[in-house]
């Protein structure tokens, strides 16, 4: 529950990565209880609820989920456990932040990526004033690559690494044609997403390049 309101949220993270989305819920939702879901289930429903243009129907027990749309039932187990405290992994307070054409970056790390090293996928984003500089350097065959994007940034100078293919699966959810990143610096969890008022953000995790 948020502003008196009724959100039902979904979150999914792996441990480097986290992907949180929510909406209003329906009012027969509002008591729903929080509970985990088979990635195999998420998967299949990708498959099948593309083009539904009707409502889905989900009902839930302590053990068992189901979703009945069209002509079709799909009934599972839910995992046993307690998921991550994933509200300590998003930041609160980022202090730095730029928006950046979303083609355009993903061009960039693209043919960045292509350099970097294949076990580690690293790549650097070197922040300094309205300008983002991202390179690899891939130090197994000895190439390195650099390039250069013009942005709207004022904070302090800094360089912040990533897994290149992380970085791109999550650009390629995102729709706007500008997206928004935001951090407090080059060690702590990165939040990327379409608008600061957005329904659905990334979190990313840097490493050390």
């Amino acid at each position: 529950k948020l502003n008196n309101k009724f959100f039902l949220r979904s979150i999914a993270t792996d441990g480097h990565r986290l992907a949180q989305s929510q909406t209003i819920a329906p009012t027969a939702a509002n008591n729903i209880f929080n509970t985990i879901i088979p990635k195999k289930l998420i998967f299949e429903l990708r498959k099948l609820i593309d083009d539904v243009e009707t409502d889905i129907k989900i009902d839930l027990t302590e053990r068992k989920i189901r979703f009945s749309f069209n002509e079709t039932i799909i009934v599972s187990k839910l995992i046993d456990g307690k998921f991550p405290d994933y509200e300590k992994v998003i930041p609160k307070d980022t202090k730095n932040s730029f928006s950046i054409d979303r083609k355009s970056f993903l061009e960039s790390i693209n043919r960045i990526s292509t350099i970097s090293s294949d076990k580690s996928k690293a790549i650097k984003l070197n922040l300094n004033k309205n300008k983002l500089t991202i390179s690899a350097n891939n130090l197994e065959e000895g190439g390195s690559g650099i390039e250069e994007i013009e942005i709207n940034y004022n904070g302090p100078s800094l360089d912040i690494g990533f897994n290149g293919n992380y970085l791109k699966e999550i650009i390629n959810q995102l729709n706007n044609k500008e997206i928004i990143i935001l951090f407090s610096d080059s060690t702590a969890p990165t939040i990327i997403k379409d608008e600061s008022k957005s329904d659905t953000l990334y979190v990313l995790m840097p490493m050390r390049v």
